[in-house]
């Protein structure tokens, strides 16, 4: 008798364990086909394509962060020293996809290499207005880096990030920052100015190379050398490109600070 109820109250566990698992399984296709295929409520990352051209393009009108300006967008992936500096200064390419880019943000040395979610970075900035609560805005950031990866390569994804980026005041995009900063194309960058423009990114302000030059100058170093640690220069390059002073063009609005 006693055999009898302990089989059915495993029978009874076991179905109900069945059920569990088939509602586990039910929820989880769901938040996944809502977080793949649910778009409606998404900014339209299709318009994001001009830019990642085939050929430098105008945009006159651009819309970043409710900014209406000009940017010329360019292809960067014949451009090997601006690359390698983006790598350097902002991590590695992200092997997997916009799922795994919290632990990477979270344990930023993942087996000895730092990796960057250039798809969220950018979806970040779809976002830079809205002032929904943190967890609607950080959820709608990763639905979109869902949807970038999905519509965009990879080498498109870092032509976007590197053509939108915020240099300093009215200023986005590489070839703007060339312009500027330097007086030449971004096509031309040498490495020490790649290295500078690059770490620009982190914080434009804090590191302008007419407003805070000592600043800027140890943090152009610190991306030369992180290019040297994962091989894209030589120890001997590196040392050359920190010899070399910023060469930043004047702007007479800007006036240096303490």
């Amino acid at each position: 008798m006693r055999s009898v109820v302990i089989t059915r109250i495993t029978r009874i566990a076991l179905r109900i364990l069945l059920i569990l698992a088939s509602v586990a399984v039910l929820v989880v296709a769901l938040v996944m086909g809502w977080l793949f295929f649910y778009t409606s409520d998404l900014p339209n990352v299709h318009i994001l394509s001009s830019f990642a051209p085939e050929a430098p393009t105008a945009i006159p009108e651009a819309d970043i962060c409710g900014e209406k300006v000009q940017v010329v967008a360019v292809p960067t992936n014949q451009m090997r020293d601006l690359r390698n500096a983006l790598l350097a200064a902002e991590g590695d390419i992200d092997p997997s996809n916009a799922l795994t880019h919290l632990y990477h943000d979270s344990f930023s040395e993942a087996g000895g290499k730092r990796y960057g979610s250039y798809s969220f970075q950018v979806s970040r900035q779809l976002f830079c207005e809205d002032h929904r609560g943190a967890l609607n805005r950080a959820l709608s950031e990763l639905r979109t880096s869902v949807q970038l990866e999905r519509q965009f390569t990879t080498n498109q994804l870092l032509d976007i990030y590197l053509n939108r980026a915020y240099f300093g005041p009215g200023i986005y995009g590489i070839e703007n920052a060339a312009e500027q900063y330097l007086s030449k194309p971004a096509t031309q960058l040498s490495v020490p100015e790649a290295a500078l423009l690059v770490g620009l990114i982190r914080n434009p302000h804090r590191f302008s190379p007419r407003v805070h030059p000592d600043r800027a100058l140890v943090r152009r170093n610190e991306v030369i050398d992180a290019m040297a640690q994962r091989d894209s220069i030589t120890s001997e390059q590196a040392e050359r490109a920190k010899s070399t002073p910023l060469g930043t063009i004047a702007d007479d609005s800007a006036k240096p600070r303490s």
